[in-house]
């Protein structure tokens, strides 16, 4: 059953990130709030999740709850990105490309909300 909630959560996310690049931040919060409801253990895809919304909120004029989110999201992305290569490697496992994708949202987030959010 949790594998199911694991699937259920990146579906969500997927559908979130499909209505960012589409412009659409009311279903792109919509999905992420789905996501998050669902079982979602992976730290990589969580912070995915969080930067997602906190881009759309702040379309939608939420700048407090999106500067929060951003912050959230960022600290496990910093923390993994900092550490040296093999150990980094280790913990990323073959959840790789999804920090990578993290990293690459949070600079996009960055931009969009502002870097000092996450300072």
């Amino acid at each position: 059953m949790e594998q199911q909630g694991e699937t259920q959560a990146w579906y969500c996310y997927s559908l979130a990130l499909w209505y960012h690049r589409r412009n659409d931040p009311a279903l792109a919060i919509h999905w992420s709030e789905s996501s998050l409801r669902s079982s979602m253990k992976e730290e990589s895809r969580l912070a995915c999740v969080r930067l997602l919304l906190a881009m759309s909120l702040h379309q939608q004029g939420k700048a407090v709850e999106a500067a929060k989110l951003l912050t959230e999201a960022a600290t496990p992305i910093h923390q993994m990105m900092s550490l040296p290569p093999q150990t980094a490697a280790d913990k990323m496992d073959f959840f790789w490309v999804d920090w990578i994708s993290a990293h690459v949202l949070l600079k996009e987030a960055e931009v969009l909300i502002g870097a000092s959010a996450t300072d």
